[in-house]
């Protein structure tokens, strides 16, 4: 199974060699094959400390030119959770990637993307776990926070298509946009 998605990743690679796309385009372009990062998720999901520590640079590098699939967001945040029960090392590269992940895909993370997101940080302030990744994680779950407001705060002062309704008193609703809501 890995084998397979491995070597359709290495076919969408090579794809480049052949095009006249530049660099960037072509990682843009990643972002529409979502099948080329799920050797990466199987790699978080492996445990093996090598394997992990690699996929996590590769979806950092990824994350960095905007070229994850959004399709795959729920998949890539379930693997970054998965790599948190390893060496502390990996442990801080999770944290480190979270922030960057949010600012650069937030119009796609909110309900149970963001609960899991501020998961993968909550879980690492455990008192198990070692202060430095602790104390990271809780000025990363901070930095988090206060990105959400950020983007509640930006989504109050636009005028925002889609909007929920609230109940409040009264048999009265009130609509508020997707990031309060």
């Amino acid at each position: 199974e890995i084998k397979q998605a491995t070597d359709k990743s290495l076919d969408i690679l090579r794809s480049f060699n052949g095009s006249n796309q530049s660099e960037q385009q072509f990682l843009r372009s990643l972002s529409e094959k979502s099948e080329f990062i799920i050797p990466l998720l199987y790699c978080c999901r492996s445990r093996n400390t090598k394997l992990v520590t690699t996929a996590l640079q590769c979806l950092y590098k990824l994350l960095l030119s905007n070229s994850l699939p959004v399709t795959k967001l729920d998949l890539i945040v379930d693997a970054l959770q998965e790599s948190t029960n390893l060496s502390i090392e990996i442990q801080l590269k999770v944290l480190q990637i979270l922030p960057t992940f949010f600012q650069s895909y937030s119009a796609f993370i909110y309900d149970e993307l963001l609960a899991k997101f501020l998961l993968v940080c909550s879980s690492l302030q455990a008192a198990t776990k070692p202060t430095s990744v602790s104390n990271t994680a809780s000025a990363t779950f901070l930095q988090l926070i206060n990105s959400v407001f950020e983007k509640v705060n930006e989504e109050d002062k636009s005028v925002v298509e889609s909007s929920n309704a609230v109940p409040i008193d009264n048999d009265e609703t009130i609509s508020i946009a997707t990031s309060a809501y």
